[in-house]
């Protein structure tokens, strides 16, 4: 994809809309309805395209101790340190608020075919099984490329007002854009 020529970054604007959602999305639902609506967005952007900026906010959730252990064993993190959340769990947190975000109004292109071609995370400090978190997912904006758009949004950890975990997400959509020819014209 970094071959891609012909580049437009397509970044959110305008006044800051807040969603909060009361609980994590139910995932079947997310995913009948995100095949329902498929046929009626499009799978691409114009050039010019003006996108609200977003974020979607679950405040106040303590992730479940019982799920948090069955993750710990099942992927092979240290008993030791039972009481803090492994890294990679609070990714596991935005599964269903992405998705939210993927069907909601304020995302414009069709949430079928969206493949996650990339994360990173970063810790700011060890995070407590029995802390209360803010959950934000934020639109951070689109590249358009030669075969697709690549989405990219921004995860938020908060916890008593303080940052503790940030991560970005990034998904790749075909856009059906027709390749350009290489090599010279005929």
């Amino acid at each position: 994809m970094e071959n891609d020529q012909h580049l437009i970054r397509i970044t959110p604007a305008g006044p800051e809309t807040s969603v909060a959602i009361k609980k994590p999305p139910r995932m079947g639902l997310v995913f009948l309805k995100a095949l329902l609506m498929a046929p009626f967005r499009p799978n691409t952007l114009a050039d010019d395209a003006i996108v609200p900026l977003t974020r979607i906010i679950l405040q106040g959730f303590q992730p479940d101790p019982a799920l948090i252990s069955r993750y710990r064993t099942v992927c092979g993190f240290n008993e030791n340190n039972e009481n803090i959340i492994p890294i990679t769990y609070l990714q596991t947190l935005f599964i269903g608020i992405l998705g939210k975000f993927i069907i909601s109004p304020f995302f414009p292109l069709k949430p079928t075919g969206l493949i996650q071609v990339f994360q990173s995370f970063e810790q700011k400090r060890p995070v407590n099984t029995g802390e209360i978190l803010d959950l934000a997912c934020i639109l951070s904006g689109f590249t358009k490329k030669e075969t697709g758009i690549e989405t990219r949004f921004i995860l938020e950890v908060r916890s008593g007002g303080e940052m503790v975990w940030q991560g970005i997400s990034g998904f790749f959509t075909r856009s059906g854009a027709k390749k350009a020819p290489i090599g010279p014209e005929a």
